[in-house]
């Protein structure tokens, strides 16, 4: 009874095994954990870490865009949550943070000693991370930018410079961050796009800044102002029903 019951185990992990080498995504999606680590090469030569979660049959995706000092990790709970209404999502470490940090010629990545022109470079991370969705079969008016402090800075400027991506979600957003301004970018933005912006009251530039945004857009806006719930994705841990805001307002996107 024993030897069947060994048996039995032997076979079903070795059924999974082959679900994970042969079968098709969304049945082996079935079997195996959808997230995967990937990394990406911008055009500067930085190696890029990434998580990739995989719906099956797809909505659209949502690419996410850490605060500093966080890493990519700081999304899972967007991601899981975004996972189950059929919306695909990448997070990355954004260069010089924790496993994005190797540069050409193995020039070793910090974000703690950036010059602001070290930082604005990061556009690079956010444009090859487009193009990762794409290669995955996503239309651009079927991305969502989601960034979070600087990372928001990030997506706004993305959104602009891009007027076929969908829409960005901005947390904790600010006028500038190491040079990044961002007013100039909410005031050009296409009519077809839509922005969303969060602040906390207790994050008093970023509030001011969220506000500026949202009153200079002339797109399809909405924003979000609470009480003291803190910074960037703090907020999403501070206030976890925010995760369910942003995912029905991702959704609606999508429609």
């Amino acid at each position: 009874m024993k030897f069947k019951l060994f048996l039995l185990v032997i076979l079903f992990i070795g059924g999974l095994t082959i679900a994970g080498y042969f079968l098709p995504n969304p049945v082996r999606s079935f079997f195996i954990s959808p997230m995967q680590s990937i990394t990406l090469t911008t055009p500067d030569g930085v190696i890029l870490a990434g998580n990739y979660l995989a719906s099956r049959e797809p909505k659209g995706a949502v690419l996410l865009l850490h605060m500093m000092p966080a890493t990519k990790e700081s999304w899972e709970p967007l991601q899981q949550a975004l996972e189950k209404v059929h919306i695909s999502s990448l997070a990355i470490d954004l260069r010089g943070h924790r496993q994005s940090t190797k540069g050409p010629a193995d020039i070793i990545l910090d974000y703690n000693t950036f010059t602001d022109r070290e930082h604005q470079l990061t556009r690079n991370d956010v444009t090859t991370s487009i193009e990762y969705l794409v290669s995955q079969g996503f239309t651009k008016n079927k991305i969502v930018i989601s960034g979070a402090s600087i990372g928001a800075n990030l997506a706004i400027q993305e959104l602009s410079q891009d007027p076929e991506i969908n829409s960005a979600i901005l947390l904790s957003p600010g006028l500038d961050y190491h040079g990044i301004e961002t007013e100039q970018y909410a005031r050009s933005l296409a009519d077809v796009q839509a922005l969303f912006t969060i602040a906390s009251r207790d994050d008093g530039y970023s509030f001011d800044s969220s506000r500026r945004l949202y009153d200079v857009a002339t797109i399809k806006k909405d924003i979000g102002e609470y009480d003291d719930i803190g910074h960037g994705t703090t907020m999403l841990e501070n206030k976890p029903e925010l995760i369910d805001t942003l995912v029905a307002w991702i959704v609606e996107r999508m429609q």
